[in-house]
């Protein structure tokens, strides 16, 4: 590394591009182009008018697609990688020759609109970086660390996706590329990276593909357009109608075809089977068109597509159970279902109306993910990690208990849930009474204490955690643009995920300052001098007094700091606008029949047909799910 493709070719064209899609028949709607990035680092598609919801953007041929089924290589790989658990392995491999045959490659037309250079790459590459760009990536490793995106790539690692497995693949699969030298690994690394951001998972015989002019379009969690598929084709030879693989168990219909209509079966032999763009969402002249893969956190958009978006719209930080034996004193119950007391914790929560939370100190679970344990985008700790907590202390309180929770302790765990709520919206009224004989105030207060500690451990596992926050704002914003692009995204994404972490410290301090009975008093003041006054965040002309009894809220001193740096400190503030966003999204009644989402590739979910048909593919019956789409090529690498 590192690496360029077509050294001696033009720069990337739009005109041959255009050319190439038009001589294989590919439909694009005449009312958007191609523009350039506002830092001329990529390309985006823009509207030349306005567009209406349910008008075709895009539709090809799945014969227009880059598979494994589509590429040069399609009769020299042998057919067991083609269900490898991790599809984008082959298909890189793939793209590596393609690129390799330049001119001679059918793809050539589409391939050279691609970033001929890596960028910022990935992170799982940011030590192998060679030359004058390993200084950039390894410092920018070290501030990954404790971050959601260092998370990621332990996933990665442990699914066997780390970098010495993809170099293991290369060096045992470079052998069936027909070449006289097979290319470097930055070569592979560079096509990897290319099916990463840009890749889509269409179908049961392609499974992964690079869809040209579709991959243009860049994400937003707030997306006009999505990628849509037919997904339930014949794996042996990728037809959509029945086709005579589908006879040889002597079955009238096959299971690929059951859940359609006899109407719909008929015109499966009427139809191409395409690959489509709609307008889901109306577009203004002169607006971006986007696509989207999701409410993706940055963590995640970096380690699997290059570039962090700041748009906030995910769960925010997240914990294992196992990251609660770090916390807990005595060791956790190991008998305990969890996933089943989850689902029980969210049927309380449902019965007893406690999913209403507004500004609050607690945050309900996720309904598409009831086991989640979480940190959310308005610094409010998840239900979840409150209810584990509770539990081990109530089954470490009667050892007897191992295996079920009692019927008598869900009233109890809801009403606690709700006193917290309760405290905490008196805490803010300024109308606080506490009742020294509470009989409930020793657990609650045992559990605030975990939960803090819980979230002072994941601030220490960060790098450098005694920096103050507005020092690392100066230190990134001084760095380098060109020469330090890994650093600063690294950096970037620590200090965004220290405010929020920040945001939480604060509440469970002031909580247990009040009715701790003085146990959360000595940390108080903690808060401040090993965090919040470090990171010039608080003035400490407004300290609490030192009676505890007196109750003082202590307000950020912002006025001498820039904007950026106030947002920084207050991420509740940058996420309220973002709910408000998504909470519509998708709703509207234009739907295809039949029509499954093609999301761009998840790598914890890069899979064979069974695994991406579950998480990505999944038949929507008459409706569609938020699709999938790539980053703004300009985060990932530079035509």
């Amino acid at each position: 590394m590192p690496f360029q493709v077509y050294k001696n070719h033009q720069p990337p064209s739009r005109e041959l591009l255009l050319q190439w899609t038009d001589a294989r028949g590919i439909y694009r709607e005449h009312g958007i182009s191609i523009d350039s990035m506002e830092d001329d680092q990529g390309w985006r598609i823009v509207a030349q008018e306005d567009l209406k919801i349910g008008q075709l953007l895009l539709s090809m041929s799945k014969k227009c697609i880059f598979s494994i089924r589509t590429s040069s290589l399609s009769s020299i790989v042998p057919e067991s990688q083609f269900k490898l658990s991790h599809t984008i392995l082959p298909l890189s491999l793939c793209l590596v020759y393609e690129f390799e045959l330049e001119r001679r490659s059918t793809f050539y037309g589409y391939l050279q609109s691609l970033p001929r250079t890596l960028g910022v790459g990935l992170p799982v590459f940011w030590d192998a970086i060679n030359g004058d760009e390993w200084q950039d990536g390894h410092e920018a490793l070290k501030w990954l660390r404790g971050t959601e995106a260092a998370r990621e790539m332990i996933k990665k690692e442990k699914a066997g996706m780390g970098l010495k497995d993809i170099q293991a693949f290369y060096d045992s699969a470079k052998h069936w590329l027909p070449l006289s030298s097979p290319p470097p690994f930055s070569a592979f690394a560079h096509a990897y990276c290319i099916v990463s951001s840009r890749a889509f998972a269409v179908d049961d015989y392609h499974l992964t593909a690079l869809c040209p002019f579709a991959d243009i379009f860049n994400h937003s969690s707030s997306p006009h357009t999505c990628l849509s598929s037919d997904d339930f084709v014949c794996e042996q030879c990728g037809s959509l109608p029945q086709c005579k693989h589908d006879f040889a168990n002597d079955e009238t219909l096959p299971p690929r075809l059951r859940h359609l209509s006899e109407t719909e079966i008929i015109k499966l032999g009427e139809e191409e089977d395409t690959i489509d763009m709609r307008v889901e969402r109306r577009v203004e002249k002169g607006e971006e068109v986007f696509n989207t893969y999701g409410q993706v956190g940055d963590g995640r958009l970096l380690t699997e597509w290059g570039f962090i978006g700041e748009e906030f719209a995910d769960h925010g930080l997240t914990w294992y159970v196992e990251d609660v034996k770090t916390v807990m004193q005595a060791p956790l119950v190991d008998s305990v279902d969890w996933e089943k007391l989850f689902s029980q914790l969210l049927h309380w929560i449902s019965a007893s109306k406690l999913d209403t939370f507004d500004d609050s100190i607690l945050c309900p679970p996720v309904l598409s993910c009831p086991n989640l344990l979480n940190l959310d985008q308005n610094g409010r700790v998840s239900v979840n990690v409150f209810f584990v907590f509770w539990v081990q202390i109530a089954l470490q309180e009667e050892p007897t208990l191992r295996t079920d929770i009692p019927e008598s302790w869900t009233r109890s765990i809801a009403d606690d849930i709700r006193l917290v709520e309760s405290n905490w919206n008196d805490i803010q009224t300024m109308s606080v009474v506490v009742s020294p004989t509470d009989p409930n105030r020793s657990r609650l207060v045992k559990v605030a204490v975990l939960i803090r500690r819980l979230v002072e451990n994941r601030l220490q596992s960060m790098y450098r955690p005694e920096t103050f926050q507005t020092d690392i704002i100066d230190a990134r914003d001084s760095l380098d643009g060109e020469k330090d692009r890994r650093l600063r995204l690294a950096m970037t994404l620590a200090v965004n995920e220290r405010a929020l972490l920040l945001s939480a410290l604060e509440k469970w301090n002031h909580y247990l300052h009040v009715y701790g009975q003085g146990n959360g008093h000595p940390h108080w003041p903690h808060l401040h001098t090993a965090f919040d006054i470090q990171h010039g965040v608080y003035n400490l002309s407004t300290q609490l007094q030192a009676n505890h009894n007196t109750q003082t809220h202590i307000y950020p001193d912002t006025t001498a700091l820039p904007e950026s740096h106030v947002a920084a400190f207050f991420p509740q503030q940058r996420s309220a606008a973002l709910h408000l966003q998504t909470q519509t999204l998708f709703s509207f009644p234009f739907r295809l029949e039949r029509r499954t989402i093609a999301r761009t590739l998840l790598l914890n979910h890069d899979s064979s047909k069974g695994q991406a048909r579950r998480f990505s593919l999944s038949r929507c019956s008459g409706t569609k799910q938020p699709a999938t789409g790539h980053p703004p090529s300009h985060h990932l690498a530079t035509t």
